[in-house]
């Protein structure tokens, strides 16, 4: 009866979260979140077909006034000025030179490029006859599913289905999943692979599929080489689940290869460039640009990216998730949720220094994997250690365990991370 019981339990919770997702989904598709870059990201695909610039240009704004609304598309084709203290004027005559000039649109294709299988995947759609703009939401979506799919799961290998769905629900809408499905960018899929990467190193430990999922990932965006790298490393060294090291050097240099290849071959501007770029002042045509960005530059973006997003719900949100899980007592049996929680914080440091920018779509992911030990972590606390909550602890223990549905965190696996 008691096996019963859970069976239904399951099935309505799982119910919820797809509800859940369906409006997520649904809102998401009917609102989505339109820059300048859906032109440059239809020209890459373009190019894969006619390299040549009149064409690659004429098209691109063609397919864009067929499914993007009149006003955007109005706005991407004239002056835009922005305001932000230091950094004013980020876009300027951009929009009208890029618009009206051939050689300076095709000029910014370099910076696109480095996508390589976003765009590919754009330009497989465009060959059945899917608008490129369009098929830049459907694999938002499909990955924002994907994600959150993972997600549910990973936490049900630690927690009931009620709990399973209030969490994974709570984290989602912390990272902000309504504004992930709306992306016209490759950011939620080359999350997802990284996501999943995660889950089959750390959790599973399937460490060739994991390995499969960071080339892709880096495929998608060949900054993910650094993650890629960082998780490698992690479990060669740390996790106990070791490959030979010919396997390890020649996996890691494979990683480490890929970003010099395709900014090689794609004819890349260099950071500097690309830093002024996207934080400074929009180039015309950067092919004639040289200076880069000045140490003053690049420290005032770090300060300027910081303030910007100081007041942030999704910020301050993760801030105190990650001041709150590391004052929780933690569970030694399962030193891997631990590492993946240091590793997460480590990778957001190192990207921001990167690429100077708080922003959700390039974050979201770590902040992900923060939650789940935090969500972890918590309920250990709870069962483990009553006395640090004192008479309340024990008390709550006591309730939870009387609930069918509790957050008891009876543990469902014992394997450890190092056997």
């Amino acid at each position: 009866m008691k096996l019963i019981d859970e069976k239904i339990q399951g099935m309505l919770c799982g119910g919820i979260f797809t509800i859940f997702l369906a409006v997520t989904l649904f809102v998401g598709w009917t609102s989505p979140s339109y820059n300048w870059d859906v032109f440059a990201y239809t020209g890459c695909a373009l190019s894969l077909d006619n390299n040549s610039p009149t064409y690659i240009h004429e098209k691109a704004y063609s397919l864009g006034k067929e499914v993007l609304p009149a006003g955007f598309y109005e706005t991407q084709t004239v002056p835009m000025w922005t305001e932000s203290e230091k950094f004013t004027g980020l876009m300027g005559d951009f929009n009208k030179s890029t618009a009206t000039n051939a050689g300076s649109f095709f000029q910014q294709l370099p910076f696109y490029f480095v996508k390589p299988l976003f765009i590919i995947l754009l330009f497989l759609g465009y060959k059945i006859g899917i608008n490129p703009i369009h098929s830049m939401l459907l694999i938002s979506s499909l990955a924002t599913l994907g994600i959150a799919v993972l997600l549910y799961r990973w936490l049900l290998r630690y927690i009931s289905s009620v709990w399973a769905t209030i969490w994974a629900i709570c984290l989602l809408s912390a990272v902000g999943i309504q504004d992930l499905v709306t992306l016209t960018t490759p950011d939620t899929l080359s999350g997802f692979f990284i996501f999943l990467a995660l889950y089959l190193s750390v959790e599973v430990r399937k460490k060739n599929l994991a390995y499969l999922s960071l080339l892709i990932a880096t495929l998608i965006r060949v900054d993910n080489f650094l993650p890629s790298l960082m998780l490698l490393s992690y479990e060669q060294f740390f996790s106990g689940n070791r490959r030979s090291w010919i396997g390890f050097s020649l996996q890691t240099l494979l990683i480490a290869v890929i970003p010099l290849i395709v900014t090689k071959y794609v004819g890349s501007f260099g950071l500097g460039t690309l830093l002024y770029y996207t934080f400074i002042h929009r180039l015309d045509f950067p092919v004639q640009f040289h200076p880069g960005v000045s140490l003053g530059q690049y420290v005032d973006l770090l300060v300027h990216g910081i303030r910007l997003k100081a007041h942030s719900r999704y910020v301050c949100s993760f801030f105190i998730l990650t001041i709150l899980t590391w004052l929780i007592p933690n569970d030694k049996s399962r030193a891997n949720l631990r590492h993946m929680f240091i590793l997460g914080q480590i990778l957001l440091v190192i990207r921001y220094a990167m690429f100077p920018m708080i922003d959700t779509r390039f974050l979201f992911i770590y902040h992900l994997a923060i939650g789940i030990y935090f969500v972890y972590e918590f309920g250990f606390l709870i069962n483990g250690y009553p006395e640090f909550l004192g008479k309340f602890g024990t008390s709550f223990r006591k309730y939870a365990t009387t609930m069918p549905s509790a957050y008891g965190l009876l543990y469902r696996s014992k394997r450890t991370l190092v056997k």
